[in-house]
């Protein structure tokens, strides 16, 4: 509990505090930048989606090494990967939070649930090509860095590696220029299955995360503890994760 309401203050401090304080660097040196934070940066929008989603993310996790220990070690030598608190707790709790803005309870579950099983069995692979950069059996817990390093680490020899590690580089970069016009010129809706404007809307997609969105989604964020509709999906509804009662209003989110 402790760790977590530290984790929160440092993030409030970093939206208050520390990236208005760029911003005038970021006009002169680099006009239209938006600040690239880590994931804890959404915790405060949704308190207990996070908890939800640490917990089946550890879930997953275990089932993912029980998946390793019966099939997947014996036979193809796989290692054995214990979930670790740390990762499941950040890339966890992170998942639970956007999970819970675009599917509600259910998509707080499943998303962290997928992430617990990813991080698991990726770095089981992994290890064969990180195993001998550092110490001798090392790997890396992260869902990216497992599929990016795998990708990366099974290029082939040689001339042929550079230019495979270049065109993934190229395929990455310009997938990363397509989304990232749709999320700011376009205003992309990651969940359009929901009702219209319930993700990106007037206050960007943190309020939204945070179910404090205008109209119903106020009482959520106020701290009152009535679980926020996450909106039409496959014609179904799904109520999202009340925050805890007496939740403090989270920060509003950063602008250009």
């Amino acid at each position: 509990g402790v760790a977590v309401a530290v984790i929160l203050f440092g993030v409030r401090t970093i939206l208050g505090e520390l990236v208005p304080a760029f911003q005038g660097i970021a006009a002169k040196v680099v006009p239209g930048a938006v600040p690239a934070l880590d994931a804890p940066i959404v915790f405060p929008y949704a308190q207990n989606a996070v908890l939800v989603g640490f917990i089946s993310s550890f879930v997953g996790g275990l089932i993912g090494l029980v998946v390793l220990s019966t099939w997947l070690n014996p036979a193809f030598g796989a290692a054995l990967i214990l979930p670790g608190l740390v990762p499941h707790f950040f890339t966890g709790g992170a998942a639970g939070v956007f999970g819970n803005a675009t599917g509600g309870r259910r998509g707080a579950v499943l998303g962290a649930f997928t992430n617990g099983v990813i991080i698991t069995l990726l770095p089981a692979f992994l290890i064969n090509a990180l195993g001998d950069l550092s110490g001798e059996n090392t790997t890396f817990g992260d869902a990216d860095f497992g599929w990016f390093g795998l990708l990366i680490g099974n290029a082939p020899a040689g001339v042929w590696g550079i230019v495979v590690i270049v065109a993934v580089a190229a395929v990455i970069f310009g997938a990363a220029v397509v989304v990232q016009k749709k999320l700011v010129d376009g205003r992309w809706d990651a969940s359009p299955g929901r009702s219209a404007g319930s993700w990106v809307g007037e206050g960007g997609c943190a309020d939204a995360a945070a179910g404090s969105a205008s109209g119903s989604a106020s009482g959520a964020a106020s701290g009152t503890g009535d679980a926020v509709p996450a909106g039409t999906a496959s014609g179904a509804s799904y109520p999202r994760i009340a925050p805890p009662k007496g939740a403090p209003v989270p920060p509003p989110p950063p602008t250009d």
